[in-house]
C-alpha cells in the first residue's frame, strides 16, 4: 500500500510499516494517512521511485522505518500499533 500523496503528488514516502500480516505500508508526510487514502503498487515500483528503499527489505514484520525526509537515514523500531 502506498500513499495517494506519494503516487499522485510525488511526495517523498516518510514512513514504512511491514504489519504482522506481512503487508508493506509506505506512507507520505501526511498527518493522518486514512485521509490521505492509499493505492496498490509492487515493491519495485515503490524501489524505483526512491531507491533508499532498498536499505528497508530486511524489516521484520511488526517493524517500522522513518525518516524526517528525503535522503534523511531511515530509524527502525518496533511498530507499536501492529499488536
Amino acid at each position: 500500500f502506498v500513499s495517494r500523496c506519494v503516487v499522485e503528488d510525488n511526495t517523498p514516502i516518510v514512513r514504512v510499516v511491514h504489519d504482522r500480516q506481512g503487508d508493506w505500508q509506505f506512507i507520505g508526510p501526511v498527518d493522518d494517512p486514512d485521509k490521505d487514502g492509499c493505492k496498490l503498487s509492487c515493491f519495485h515500483c515503490v524501489v524505483e521511485k526512491d531507491k533508499s528503499i532498498r536499505t528497508l527489505a530486511r524489516l521484520l514484520p511488526g517493524w517500522r522505518a522513518t525518516r524526517n525526509g528525503l535522503g534523511d537515514n531511515w530509524v527502525m523500531s518496533e511498530d507499536p500499533e501492529t499488536d
